[in-house]
């Protein structure tokens, strides 16, 4: 199981330092600080799957989710944040993300999210992702 690209976008320079560390390898993972960058990024180079941070420094997260669904409608998208908040969980599912992780991140429950997005995005047809481990 792996998706050609992984896009990270948090202004935690730790949290992008701890996914390229748990998923390089098996993704090629870039990373933005700032959510023009995470557009860009979107525009480049395509990433399958998009890990999201709510609080970014240029602009909220749950406010570039469905700017990001309405560029590439088939990218699967994690949401992350510091806030266990109901209201933004739901909002986020209601525009498109596919989960909602609360931090502190465990790298386990990460890899399942991500596992569970690439799953969710192979079962689409015209996905770049491939059936090997």
């Amino acid at each position: 199981m792996t998706a050609k690209n992984l896009l990270v976008v948090d202004d935690d320079r730790s949290i992008l330092s701890a996914c390229r560390m748990v998923f390089e390898g098996k993704y090629t993972v870039i990373t933005a600080e700032k959510g023009s960058d995470a557009l860009r990024l979107l525009r480049e180079e395509a990433p399958d799957v998009v890990i999201l941070d709510i609080g970014l420094q240029d602009m909220n997260g749950i406010d570039l989710l469905p700017q990001i669904k309405s560029l590439a409608p088939e990218t699967v998208v994690i949401m992350i944040t510091a806030a266990e908040e109901t209201g933004l969980i739901n909002r986020a599912r209601e525009l498109g993300a596919a989960d909602y992780l609360v931090k502190p991140i465990d790298a386990k429950a990460l890899k399942i999210a991500l596992q569970n997005a690439v799953q969710k995005k192979r079962s689409k047809p015209d996905t770049l992702l491939s059936s090997s481990d």
